[in-house]
C-alpha cells in the first residue's frame, strides 16, 4: 500500500489503492460489496446491500447546503480481468499491482480497473469528505455491469429520491454523454441430422479485417468477415451441386465486428481449383467495396490433396443457413434524424458457429430508439422464419437524448473553468447503465462523464492522473453549485 500516496487528489487515489487490493472481476462480488458495507458502517452512513451485491450509501447534505434534492453518483464495482501473454494472475484471489509512469497510472501486466474504479473512488471520496459543500448524496454502486448490466437491471430504484444522476463511467476527457443506444442480442439456432460426403477438403477464409467495437466504430462502415464469407460461400453452394458445407466459424464476440471467418467444405467434383477460382473472384469483388476501411483484408483458399470422407450439413440446410447469413442486415441501418452524424440503429453479426449437426448465429442490435430495437429483432425473426429458433437476450433500453439538462450544463461550465478547454456533448452508440436507469426513473436528469482512460479492457489500460485531478475539481464544484 501507499504506492499512490503522493498522487493528487489524495482521497481519490487512496481509495483507488484500497479497492485495487480487492479482487473484483465480474462475478466476484462479495469482497468489494463487503468493503463498501464496512466503509458505510465505519462512518455511520445509511446503506442498502441487495441480494445481487448492489450497494447504495446515503449521506445527508453538508456544508450549509440549501438543497433538499439528492444527487445520485453512480458507477459499477466490477472490472474486466485480462492479463498480458505470459502474465500469471489469479484474479479470484489477487488484487491489482499498481504502477506509475509520468501522468499515467497502470497495472503490472493486467487490466487496471479504472473502468469503473474511478466512479467508485470519486463517490467514496465525496462520502468520506467532512468539509465539502454538497446536497444529499445517494451513491449507487452496481454489480456485474461488464457481463450484461446485471446489477443495474436488478436494482430497486424506488429507494432513490434523487432526480440528478451523475454516471461516472465514460473515459473521454472533455466529452459529456447525453444519450446511449439500447441493445438486444438475437441468437439464431437450428439442429439437423448430418449427411456423408466424399471429396477433397476445401478451406476458405476471410482474414485480417480491421474490425472494431460494434457500437463505437460501427459508423466506420467496416467489413464484417461473417457477412463477406457467408455471401461468397452461399453463391458457391448455388453454383456447385457437388459442394458440401462441413463447418463455418467466424467472429469472437457479440459486440465486435468480425475480423476473420473460416469455412470448411467437401468438394466431390473433379477439380477443386474451379471452386477456388470462383471463390477468389467473389470474395475479392465483395471486399473491393472496403478498400479504404479494410486495407489489409485477405481472402484465402486451399484444397487438400487427398480424398476425405466427412459428416456434412444437408445441402438444403446449408443453403438456407448461408442465405440467412447473407441476407441479415449488418452495419449501419439508420442515422439519427435528430443528431448530426450519429448512428441511430445498427446490427452486428458477431459470432457464427456452424457444424454438421447444429448452428448458432448471434446478432447484436443497437438503437437510440428502443422501439427500433424491437422492430429490427422482429425483422430478423421474420427472416429466419419457421425453420430456425430465435432467442432474444441481453435486452437493455436506450437512453434517449434530452436537449435540456441542467446538470450537463453545469458540468460543462465547470470543465471550461477548470481546464480552459471547450467540452463537447455526445450521444454514444453503445450501452451505458444510464439506459437501464432512464427507463426505471423517468424525469431524471442523466449525464455520463469521466477522466481520460485509454485501452480499457486490455492489459494496456491506463488512467490519466492529471485528468482525474481535473474531474475531481469539476465534480466538487458541480456538487457545490447543486447545493
Amino acid at each position: 500500500m501507499d504506492k499512490l500516496k503522493n498522487l493528487e487528489p489524495k482521497s481519490v487515489f487512496r481509495f483507488f489503492e484500497e479497492i485495487s487490493a480487492v479482487p473484483r472481476g465480474s462475478g466476484n462480488r462479495e469482497g468489494i460489496s463487503s468493503y463498501l458495507v464496512k466503509f458505510a458502517k465505519d462512518r455511520g452512513l445509511e446503506y442498502i446491500r441487495d441480494e445481487y451485491d448492489n450497494c447504495i450509501i446515503k449521506k445527508p447534505a453538508q456544508g450549509g447546503s440549501l438543497s433538499r434534492d439528492a444527487v445520485i453518483i453512480q458507477g459499477h464495482t466490477d472490472m474486466v480481468t485480462v492479463s498480458a501473454p505470459g502474465k500469471k494472475k489469479d484474479f479470484q484471489k489477487e488484487g491489482i499491482d499498481l504502477l506509475i509512469d509520468g501522468d499515467y497510472l497502470y497495472a503490472d501486466g493486467t487490466t487496471l480497473g479504472a473502468d469503473d474504479g474511478v466512479a467508485v473512488c470519486f463517490a467514496l471520496a465525496v462520502l468520506d469528505d467532512k468539509e465539502m459543500v454538497h446536497p444529499p448524496i445517494e451513491a449507487v454502486f452496481t454489480s456485474d455491469e461488464e457481463i450484461g448490466l446485471i446489477g443495474a437491471n436488478k436494482l430497486d430504484t424506488s429507494v432513490l429520491s434523487g432526480k440528478t444522476f451523475l454516471n461516472i463511467d465514460s473515459e473521454d476527457d472533455g466529452i459529456f454523454f447525453a444519450g446511449c443506444a439500447g441493445g438486444c442480442t438475437c441468437t439464431i439456432k437450428d439442429s439437423y441430422q448430418p449427411e456423408e460426403a466424399i471429396g477433397r477438403l476445401l478451406t476458405l477464409k476471410v482474414a485480417d479485417l480491421t474490425g472494431g467495437h460494434s457500437g463505437m466504430e460501427i459508423d466506420k462502415r467496416r467489413a464484417n468477415a461473417n457477412k463477406i464469407l457467408a455471401t461468397a460461400v452461399y453463391e458457391l453452394a448455388k453454383r456447385f451441386d457437388d459442394l458440401y458445407l462441413l463447418s463455418f466459424d467466424g467472429g469472437e464476440k457479440d459486440n465486435a465486428i468480425a475480423t476473420m471467418a473460416e469455412a470448411k467444405l467437401i468438394y466431390s467434383g473433379e477439380d477443386p481449383q474451379d471452386v477456388i477460382g470462383v471463390y477468389n473472384a467473389l470474395s475479392e469483388d465483395l471486399l473491393s467495396a472496403y478498400k479504404a476501411t479494410d486495407p489489409e483484408a485477405l481472402c484465402l483458399a486451399n484444397a487438400a490433396e487427398k480424398i476425405s470422407k466427412a459428416q456434412v450439413l444437408p445441402k438444403d440446410k446449408a443453403v438456407s443457413i448461408l442465405k440467412l447469413l447473407a441476407d441479415i442486415d449488418d452495419g449501419v441501418i439508420a442515422m439519427s434524424d435528430q443528431l448530426e452524424d450519429v448512428v441511430e440503429t445498427s446490427s452486428n453479426t458477431g459470432i457464427t458457429r456452424i457444424n454438421e449437426t447444429s448452428c448458432s448465429i448471434t446478432i447484436l442490435v443497437r438503437s437510440l430508439i428502443t422501439e427500433k430495437i424491437t422492430a429490427q429483432t422482429a425483422k430478423i425473426s421474420a427472416l429466419a422464419g419457421d425453420g430456425f429458433e430465435v432467442e432474444l437476450s441481453g435486452i437493455y433500453s436506450a437512453w434517449s437524448y434530452e436537449p435540456v439538462s441542467p446538470a450537463r450544463d453545469i458540468l460543462m461550465e465547470e470543465y471550461r473553468r477548470v481546464t480552459g478547454k471547450e467540452p463537447k456533448q455526445m450521444v454514444i452508440h453503445a450501452g451505458l447503465e444510464c439506459g437501464v436507469f432512464a427507463e426505471k426513473m423517468p424525469g431524471t436528469d442523466f449525464v455520463s462523464f469521466g477522466p481520460q482512460a485509454d485501452d480499457i479492457h486490455t492489459f494496456k489500460e491506463r488512467l490519466s492522473i492529471s485528468s482525474t485531478a481535473d474531474y475531481w475539481e469539476i465534480l466538487k464544484n458541480t456538487l457545490k453549485r447543486l447545493a
